[in-house]
């Protein structure tokens, strides 16, 4: 709702919303990171494994995907309503569950 709203009264595009978004929540995830301890075992893990061309392409992968996905949010919060985009997050689950299903031998 906060996106939509913002959105449509300042006339802020999705791309920026977005930019906002990562920037005030970076600081947060970082100090949560260096206080539980994930930050320098994630860094250790990076650092032994940079030199792997699989690794490396697993994880640019990743990293763009997530960026389209969180993206295609915004987009379709700030186009729609915040109950559609809900709805249709809804209804993405369920298909995902049942193709599971049916592909991987569930049902």
């Amino acid at each position: 709702i906060v996106v939509q709203k913002t959105g449509a009264e300042k006339g802020i595009g999705s791309s920026d919303l977005l930019l906002y978004n990562a920037l005030m929540s970076i600081p947060v995830l970082f100090a949560l990171s260096i206080v539980d301890g994930e930050f320098s075992s994630g860094m250790g893990s990076l650092r032994s494994r940079a030199t792997q061309l699989d690794f490396m392409v697993v994880l640019c992968s990743s990293l763009t995907m997530g960026v389209a996905l969180n993206y295609t949010i915004f987009l379709c919060t700030q186009i729609n309503s915040a109950l559609t985009t809900t709805i249709v997050g809804v209804l993405k689950g369920v298909a995902t569950t049942a193709l599971g299903f049916v592909l991987l031998g569930g049902v």
